[in-house]
């Protein structure tokens, strides 16, 4: 007897076909498009909507101590504190930077024990992109920075790592090349 209209391997092949006949060409070759900077992605891969610059992003980090955590970025980090709120009282959620760097840091929410939410700073890393990565290194470790990865060579470039206390890590680098 012969296969069923709609299954089997001749209907699942059909759709795989259909499938490709919608990728992009190179996608239907098995390449992914690589090598297009953000700023000139046009064309099949970016709807109009999609088309809109994003500005940048801040991350918004769940601390345990709102208070230890921005005297640590402060004082450890080196990060100035663009606002905090409320402006009176505890603070329950605020902003710090450092150059181009902003990170927003919240009292836990309670929403680490939902399924979709890991361990604070579990499997995260920063990478932060620097000039002169031995003084950046230099600076840290004289402030006291939990260093978690000491400065070494990875890739043709320095870097290292240190935590915050919340167990973020963030990778200081020299400019990927």
């Amino acid at each position: 007897m012969g296969e069923r209209i709609g299954s089997g391997p001749a209907r699942e092949g059909q759709a795989r076909h259909n499938a490709m006949e919608h990728r992009c060409p190179d996608e239907r070759k098995g390449l992914r498009p690589l090598g297009v900077h953000a700023n000139e992605a046009k064309g099949p891969y970016m709807s109009k909507r999609s088309a809109q610059q994003l500005k940048r992003i801040v991350p918004l980090l769940q601390v345990g101590s709102l208070v230890d955590t921005l005297t640590y970025y402060q004082q450890v980090l080196g990060f100035a504190l663009d606002w905090a709120w409320p402006q009176e009282g505890e603070p329950k959620w605020a902003q710090v930077s450092r150059g181009a760097i902003s990170f927003m840091l919240t009292i836990d929410l309670g929403t680490s024990s939902s399924p979709f939410i890991a361990e604070k700073g579990n499997g995260v890393v920063f990478y932060i992109l620097v000039d002169d990565v031995e003084a950046i290194y230099a600076e840290l470790v004289d402030r006291g920075a939990i260093i978690v990865q000491e400065l070494h060579e990875f890739g043709g470039r320095k870097q290292f790592s240190v935590a915050d206390l919340n167990g973020y890590v963030f990778a200081f680098s020299q400019e990927f090349t």
